[in-house]
C-alpha cells in the first residue's frame, strides 16, 4: 500500500503530503514507513498522536 501511495498519490492527485497513523508498538509499520520516507510528527493533531508524515519532494532544474 504506502508504494502504490507514494508512486501515486504525489502526482496523480497533486497532494503534497501523506498523513498516516502508527502507534509506538507497531515497530514493524514504523520501520517501514521510516525506510519510505515518512518521518514522525512528534506533536498531536488535533486531539490524536503517533502520526508520520512523507512530504513531496519538488525537483529543481536548471538551476545553473
Amino acid at each position: 500500500m504506502l508504494e502504490i501511495s507514494n508512486q501515486y498519490l504525489h502526482k496523480d492527485f497533486e497532494v503534497e503530503s501523506i498523513l498516516t497513523k502508527a502507534i509506538p508498538n507497531e515497530t514493524e509499520r514504523i520501520d517501514s514507513l521510516k525506510s519510505k520516507g515518512y518521518v514522525p510528527i512528534n506533536k498531536k493533531i488535533m486531539i490524536y498522536d503517533d502520526y508520520f508524515i512523507r512530504t513531496k519532494v519538488k525537483k529543481f532544474e536548471n538551476l545553473l
